[in-house]
């Protein structure tokens, strides 16, 4: 009850992404049908103490990790939320629970010195797929761009003359990303490959036979290129957004430039990456002096 005028409450006021309400959408249907396991009721009617059975059950019958359990109790928050807002229950019975405690983990990134020889070397432009192989690989790592922001980038969000990228980011925020000569370089190429096969889509990345490209189709591309190079953990488009973010910073970027890039929210979320590079710069002093 109530599950789909919340998200389209979601998807239309709060303006989240498609991937992040199906996501709300699948935690959703998991707890839904566990609370009428357990308690034969709806979410809705859940006190604070089922609320926290609820969660400790999920998470054992699904194995979950603390992050992903607390992503559960995030969506229920959100929900019981929306409830009360729109007066369908009195109070939020998940605010009280405490979430668990996670680990932060650094974010990963590949090396600078593989990722000019994968540029320089492994990504010709010789034919449309190519083309569009290396223009992703571009864009991920020379503008930061989400997996979601490349794929549903459109080619209107491009101004070629100025150097110039328009992204949708989450939110439904924009922002504006400057590019260099090689990405230039790149599009045009990419750009004139696809007009010779008349796609009608107004989005940039089309398939080879003019049908959506999709985020699974990129992360396959981003896994065929790298899975040569680094560990298969690396190869995902995330990691090239992290390894942006990082190589920046490693050049001397400011961590506001950087979040404004990244499309961060808050400073603090960009400040992750300065703990990256102070790992790296330790490793690279143990490796000089190593007695």
């Amino acid at each position: 009850m109530y599950r789909r005028q919340f998200l389209e409450y979601l998807s239309a006021t709060r303006g989240y992404s498609s991937l992040t309400v199906e996501k709300y959408a699948l935690c959703l249907r998991i707890m839904k049908q566990e609370c009428r396991i357990l308690r034969h009721c709806e979410l809705h009617e859940l006190d604070t103490m089922s609320v926290r059975s609820l969660l400790t059950s999920v998470t054992q019958q699904r194995q979950l990790c603390a992050k992903s359990s607390n992503l559960y109790l995030s969506v229920l928050k959100s929900y019981f939320d929306f409830l009360v807002r729109f007066g369908y229950t009195q109070r939020n019975n998940a605010a009280a629970v405490p979430q668990k405690k996670t680990s932060k983990l650094l974010p990963q990134f590949i090396p600078e010195s593989v990722m000019n020889r994968v540029i320089d070397n492994e990504l010709p432009m010789s034919s449309l797929s190519e083309a569009r192989t290396r223009l992703c690989v571009l864009l991920l790592y020379h503008c930061g761009l989400r997996a979601s922001e490349l794929v549903n980038l459109k080619l209107s969000n491009i101004d070629i003359q100025n150097k110039r990228l328009k992204v949708i980011g989450k939110g439904n925020k924009e922002r504006l990303l400057p590019f260099g000569a090689e990405v230039y370089d790149c599009i045009c190429s990419y750009i004139s490959f696809r007009a010779k096969k008349w796609f009608g889509s107004p989005l940039l990345f089309v398939a080879d036979d003019g049908s959506e490209f999709t985020a699974q189709m990129l992360r396959s591309t981003i896994f065929k290129v790298f899975s040569k190079h680094v560990e298969k953990r690396l190869c995902h488009p995330h990691v090239l957004r992290h390894t942006f973010a990082t190589h920046m910073l490693n050049h001397g970027a400011s961590l506001v430039a950087i979040q404004v890039m990244l499309g961060h929210a808050s400073l603090a979320t960009t400040q992750i990456y300065t703990h990256v590079s102070t790992e790296h710069i330790v490793s690279q002093y143990n490796q000089a002096f190593k007695r």
